[in-house]
């Protein structure tokens, strides 16, 4: 956890792609105000907000088959008070922000997805760099954003279980 006055960031763990479970982390914005700083200061105070995740699951893959697989999963926000937050999500664990990759136990194969803020997948979710985009929330208390997530054809490998974990991270 990075913490300044006036910016509260957690990190975490939240998806297992191809697997179960859900991921939860709880924060403060007042972690780093000094004493006699939160006075007046709006950064300073004592919001706090919970993230969950459902994971994405693109369930069996069929490498001769010439269509994408798509998926859906889902980042949940809710905070004590209203105010926006902003929604970052890591590379993962084995690519880049614009070619992720999950891979197997099994072998040295990988299987390449992405994934989107937009059901047109155009917008790839990510920091904000190399073209990619952040979620902001509105300003209410609780908040979803949807994950669209696509698998891409045609990619040649093992049978096997494939993963990748992606790391969220919010701001208010």
């Amino acid at each position: 956890m990075r913490t300044a006055c006036g910016l509260w960031i957690a990190t975490i763990l939240t998806l297992g792609l191809c697997s179960a479970g859900v991921a939860t982390v709880e924060g403060q914005r007042q972690q780093g105000c000094g004493q006699g700083q939160a006075t007046g200061n709006p950064h300073c105070n004592s919001r706090q907000c919970t993230l969950s995740a459902s994971p994405i699951n693109f369930g069996v893959y069929n490498m001769f088959d010439t269509q994408a697989l798509d998926s859906v999963g889902e980042l949940s926000v809710q905070c004590s008070s209203a105010g926006s937050v902003k929604v970052s999500l890591g590379a993962g664990s084995f690519g880049t922000l614009l070619s992720r990759l999950m891979k197997t136990t099994a072998g040295p194969d990988s299987l390449s997805y992405q994934v989107y803020l937009d059901q047109s997948r155009q917008a790839i979710f990510g920091d904000g760099s190399s073209g990619t985009s952040v979620a902001t929330m509105p300003s209410s208390q609780t908040a979803v954003i949807r994950m669209y997530a696509r698998l891409a054809p045609l990619q040649f490998v093992r049978a096997g279980d494939y993963a990748d974990g992606l790391l969220a991270t919010f701001s208010f």
